[in-house]
């Protein structure tokens, strides 16, 4: 019988530890999923400037990004993308909506 009870408080105390867990640190989930697409979305621009610098090096005019950098296969294998969002160029500049 005592160690019934004994099973029972453990239980008990498992769930409020994975409630409080969860409550707790749900903002902490949340906060490091946004930096996590920041830095994504960093490592991605550095990645295509990087491209465009070596297309530039080469004498090639970049105007698309898919044609210029990918569909040549020198440059990039793929455009990136951000939430099936791909990166395009603006006039000189690169951009995503995220």
């Amino acid at each position: 019988m005592f160690s019934l009870i004994i099973s029972i408080i453990a239980i008990a105390l498992v769930a409020a530890l994975a409630l409080a867990s969860i409550y707790y640190g749900g903002d902490a989930f949340q906060e490091g999923t946004a930096k996590s697409e920041a830095s994504t979305v960093i490592n991605q621009g550095q990645q295509i400037q990087a491209a465009v610098t070596m297309a530039e090096i080469d004498e090639v005019v970049v105007s698309n990004l898919q044609t210029d950098l990918v569909d040549s296969g020198e440059y990039l294998k793929e455009v990136p993308q951000v939430r099936s969002n791909a990166w395009t160029l603006n006039g000189n500049v690169i951009e995503v909506d995220v």
